[in-house]
């Protein structure tokens, strides 16, 4: 079930695209080298970001990175009921770089860039940001020009300055790291290069010269978590890649993202993603089936 290339046909009178669409039945698990904001009017159904399969939220807004593979799928049952209604989606398709590549540099927009990198697991704005940024989207389908672009810039700054975000995708499923930290960085890489493998607290903590328990409370600190439930999730982010291309069956897929055995990889599956690795294949199943993309 790999994710298909998805061609974004700019307008000829805009550098980028702002559209308000309906969530079709049949929607494809599709990527684009554009980044992507959705902005939920109308909707109930299922998305599909990397590795993540939640609910839709109205009112919610998600701010996807380059070549993230996702889809959005309607909840047949509700809209089959209601026949009269439709679920809406504003959608802003940009090219990063459709104002110049030196413009992140600029200070003023260090901010952005390093929302836009981090976009590259797919991220979720709720709450005051959503609210403040969704009217600043709406406004955007109304304007063209200068002021269009400007509206566009306003939202990532919104956006850049909020604390009421998560991300979607695991680190697995990307291998994309945005931190400037110099030693979590060596433990993003070592641990992504080596998670197949068997990673004690001592040999990881080595990589950074530090004691284990030094250690410990580094990584807490930086990242929030345990370095084990980090693993854990970096292996489960690989599994579930490994489950969408469907060339592996969940045993061997088992083994492949580091586990010794059928049960640890199953409890800790269920727990990442709340459904066991076989429910979670079939919930894509669908998607690789068809080629209507947003």
């Amino acid at each position: 079930m790999e994710a298909t290339y998805r061609k974004i046909i700019q307008p000829a009178d805009s550098s980028f695209i702002v559209k308000t669409d309906d969530i079709p039945a049949k929607n494809s698990w599709h990527y684009h080298p554009e980044c992507e904001i959705l902005f939920f009017l109308e909707a109930k159904g299922t998305r599909f970001i990397g590795d993540s399969i939640e609910a839709i939220v109205e009112s919610e807004i998600l701010l996807l990175g380059p070549n993230l593979p996702h889809t959005t799928q309607r909840d047949k049952n509700y809209y089959e009921k209601n026949k009269h209604l439709s679920p809406q989606v504003i959608v802003v398709q940009f090219d990063k770089n459709f104002l110049g590549e030196t413009l992140w540099n600029k200070a003023e927009f260090l901010p952005v860039a390093e929302l836009l990198n981090k976009a590259s697991r797919g991220l979720r704005f709720t709450g005051r940001t959503a609210d403040r940024a969704k009217y600043m989207l709406m406004q955007m389908m109304e304007k063209r020009g200068i002021k269009r672009i400007m509206l566009l810039l306003s939202v990532l700054e919104e956006l850049s300055q909020s604390d009421q975000l998560n991300y979607l995708s695991s680190c697995g499923f990307m291998k994309n790291y945005d931190e400037t930290d110099e030693k979590i960085n060596k433990i993003y890489e070592f641990t992504i290069n080596n998670f197949m493998e068997d990673i004690s607290l001592d040999r990881i903590a080595g990589v950074v010269y530090l004691s284990q328990s030094a250690f410990c409370r580094y990584f807490k600190n930086k990242t929030g978590k345990t370095y084990t439930q980090f693993l854990i999730e970096v292996r489960i982010g690989y599994s579930c890649k490994l489950l969408l291309q469907g060339k592996l069956n969940i045993s061997e897929i088992c083994y492949e993202s580091g586990y010794k055995n059928l049960s640890n990889f199953n409890r800790h599956f269920k727990e990442i993603t709340q459904i066991t690795p076989s429910e979670y294949q079939r919930s894509f199943a669908s998607t690789s089936r068809y080629e209507y993309a947003l």
